[in-house]
This record gives structure tokens, C-alpha cells and sequence, in this order.
């Protein structure tokens, strides 16, 4: 008996939604690195996703040091705060009219329609979440829209307000930026990476674009490149990494640009009710077919900018 409209909504619900959400985790080695579990965050919710930052690492006018007869202050201090990032949406689906379905011949036909409808959903959806991972968070940037996640451009910056704190407000609230490096060397990496630890935190991978990826490639000789083996037991194969940091491509980043992120200090963070869930609208009057969603609700946030940091301007061929 062929496959009633009821049954490939079934299909569509428990095979293949759940297929476009595992390989959305695989679809390149960024955005599984950034959902690995350890490095994503899941939360209860809020009216925003708060993190607290120390921006101080002293007390104001409380020596720490003091003779026997001293008087203590008991003055109260302030060196801790919340960098506040706000919620942000993401979704795609699978919408397929019954016409599309009633134009393919056989049962094999209609999942075939359903796959290929998955496969689109399922790029759509990481190439969003790819773009948004390297905006400043506005329609300057990224997908451009300001509805998007705010990514590395937005948290690796030497200027931009970030979880509602302003660089001028504290010092140390913002990343390492070197700008117009021209012709990539080793140094200028190390400079970078050097700029980006503070005492046993260093920075934990490095992102870039392909042809910027070329440019550290050559600047190692042959016997010295070094394959990176933990993105390799990952499934990624041939990524070298700098100072044990994989350098991972990724079509999204921004030209002429390489990142330098200490994974313990950024994270994406979801809420653990809306990160991957699917809602149905099996019963919409005005439309008579199969359509799903999935849904995401979080943001990347940071609670240490200065530990991370991007090299911009570099040249690459042409």
C-alpha cells in the first residue's frame, strides 16, 4: 500500500528531522567543535544569558598587605560583574506541499522528495549558524540582520560594547586585535597567541579562512607540519595545528583574518528547552502538506575577552 500523507508526516517526525539534526552537528568541523559537549551550554533560561566577569584583580583602595595595627576597612568591593548577552532565535524547516508529494511516483520518490528536502534544510541552517558564528551581531556583518547571533567579530574586538559592557568602562574587557599584518609570519602568529595567554590560559584553537590557511601552511616546511590529532579522532583529517592549536578553515570567517579563541572563555549557549527542538504545524488550514521546525534559542557569550584575539589584514594570493 503506498505511503498516505499521515505516514510520511510520521516518517518525516521520527526519521527525518532527527537525521537532519545529527548531521547539522557534522556539518563542518567549526560548528561540531563549537556544539561538542563540554565546550556548549545548556541553561534553564532567563530574560538573558548572564555571565559573570572579573574585571578587577585587586581591591581598590584595600591594601591587601597590612601591619598588626592596622585598621581594616570593611569597606565592600566591587571587582565582580555580569556581562548580559541577549537571547537570539534560529530556525529551519521542511515544508512540502502535497502536490510535490502527489508528483512523485512511488514510495521510494516521496522519501527521496523528503531527504532532498532535509539535505536543503540542513545546509541552510549551518551556513546560518556559520555566518552568524562570525558577525559582530548586526546586518554589517555575518547573515546580516541584527537578529543574529552575536559571534567572534562582536567578542574578539578592541572596541565594540560586548554583554552590554563597554571597553571604556573596564580595561581588560576587551580581545587582542593586530591589524594590518601584511605577509603572515610565525612571529606575528606568536605575538598573537602570547597576547592571547594569561598565565596557564591559552588560546585552544584558531579559525580562518582557506586562503589564509595556505599562508600558514607554507610558512611551515614540510617535515614540520603538524597534523592536529585531536580534530583528526573528530573525523577531520589534515588540519596542522600552531602551538598544539588546531587551525581549522571555515568559509565563514572573515577575510584576511585569523582567530585566536580560548574555548574555556566563549561559549555557545542554548536554552535546554529550545536547542534542536522541533514543532509541528501538521494542522494549518491554510496549507495542506507536511511542514516542521527546529528551533535554537541562545547566543555566544564570553566571559574573559582577552583571551582571545585575531590577526586582520593579512595578505593572500590572489
Amino acid at each position: 500500500m503506498a505511503l498516505t500523507l499521515n505516514t510520511l508526516k510520521a516518517i518525516t517526525t521520527n526519521k527525518i528531522l532527527p537525521l537532519l539534526v545529527d548531521n547539522f552537528f557534522d556539518s563542518n568541523a567549526a560548528i561540531k567543535r563549537t556544539l561538542l559537549p563540554g565546550k556548549m551550554k545548556k541553561i534553564d533560561g532567563g530574560r538573558n544569558i548572564q555571565v559573570p566577569v572579573i574585571h578587577s584583580d585587586d581591591n581598590g583602595t584595600d591594601d591587601p598587605f597590612f601591619n598588626p595595627n592596622d585598621v581594616l576597612s570593611v569597606d565592600q568591593t566591587d571587582d565582580v560583574t555580569a556581562a548580559v548577552y541577549a537571547w537570539k532565535y534560529q530556525k529551519a524547516g521542511i515544508k512540502v506541499n502535497k502536490s510535490e508529494i502527489l508528483q512523485n511516483k512511488g514510495d521510494s520518490g516521496k522519501i527521496s522528495l523528503l531527504m532532498g528536502k532535509m539535505k536543503v534544510a540542513k545546509e541552510s541552517m549551518a551556513n546560518n549558524f556559520g555566518l552568524a558564528m562570525f558577525s559582530d551581531g548586526t546586518s554589517d556583518t555575518g547573515r546580516e540582520t541584527d537578529a543574529q547571533y552575536g559571534g567572534l567579530e562582536l567578542i574578539v574586538s578592541a572596541t565594540s560594547t560586548c554583554g552590554a559592557l563597554a571597553v571604556a568602562d573596564f580595561a581588560t574587557w576587551k580581545a587582542n586585535v593586530i591589524s594590518s599584518v601584511g605577509a603572515l609570519s610565525l612571529g606575528t602568529m606568536q605575538r598573537l597567541f602570547g597576547q592571547c595567554s594569561l598565565g596557564s590560559k591559552v588560546p585552544t584553537v584558531a579559525y580562518c579562512k582557506q586562503n589564509v590557511y595556505d599562508q600558514v601552511w607554507n610558512l611551515y616546511q614540510p617535515h614540520q607540519r603538524i597534523v592536529n590529532e585531536e580534530m583528526a579522532k573528530l573525523g577531520f583529517q589534515g588540519i596542522i595545528e600552531f602551538n598544539g592549536v588546531p587551525v581549522i578553515v571555515d568559509s565563514h570567517a572573515v577575510a584576511q583574518k585569523l582567530y585566536m579563541i580560548n574555548e574555556n572563555h566563549i561559549n555557545f549557549t542554548a536554552h535546554k528547552e529550545m536547542f534542536m527542538s522541533i514543532e509541528e504545524f501538521d494542522k494549518l488550514e491554510s496549507f495542506f502538506g507536511i511542514m516542521k521546525r527546529i528551533y535554537i534559542m541562545g547566543n555566544f557569550v564570553s566571559d574573559l575577552r582577552r583571551v582571545h584575539g585575531k590577526l586582520e589584514g593579512i595578505t593572500v594570493a590572489s
